[in-house]
């Protein structure tokens, strides 16, 4: 998942988490926030160890990387872990806001995408919010049809 600053990826995984949760257990998903880590050795580790506690159960595990784009070569983290087969039922879902990065850095990963794609977010047109929003323009005094 890609796209600028503050068009709400992180907002769409927290909603994807929270129906999530409501089909599958907890530990099944692990939500990360990849600008806290000092580099890619530290979520690497976090993530073999996590992997290694989700043998447990059963299924399919669930690991969101959130802005992973703060994180220089992030993707040194994951590629070992998608290579070596520890992440066969895993779901991945990255999300980054230079998207140019991104892309750069997806291309890494040819043939390791399993049935992946690639999510645009994009900020709305005001035409799109006011159809979202179901926004009616207010009448004036004198009936005139209003700016919103």
């Amino acid at each position: 998942m890609l796209g600028p600053r503050l068009v709400g990826k992180t907002t769409g995984v927290k909603l994807l988490i929270n129906r999530l949760l409501k089909r599958v257990r907890p530990e099944k998903i692990m939500y990360v926030s990849c600008e806290i880590f000092p580099d890619y050795n530290m979520l690497s580790q976090v993530l073999i160890r996590y992997l290694k506690i989700s043998e447990k159960w059963r299924g399919t595990s669930y690991i969101f990387l959130d802005e992973a784009t703060a994180l220089k070569d992030w993707w040194k983290a994951v590629k070992p872990l998608i290579d070596a087969g520890v992440v066969e039922n895993t779901v991945i879902t990255v999300t980054g806001s230079s998207s140019l990065k991104v892309r750069r850095d997806v291309e890494l990963f040819p043939g390791r995408r399993g049935k992946g794609v690639t999510i645009k977010v994009m900020p709305l047109s005001f035409s799109e919010y006011v159809r979202l929003y179901n926004i009616e323009p207010e009448l004036h005094p004198g009936g005139d049809r209003g700016v919103i």
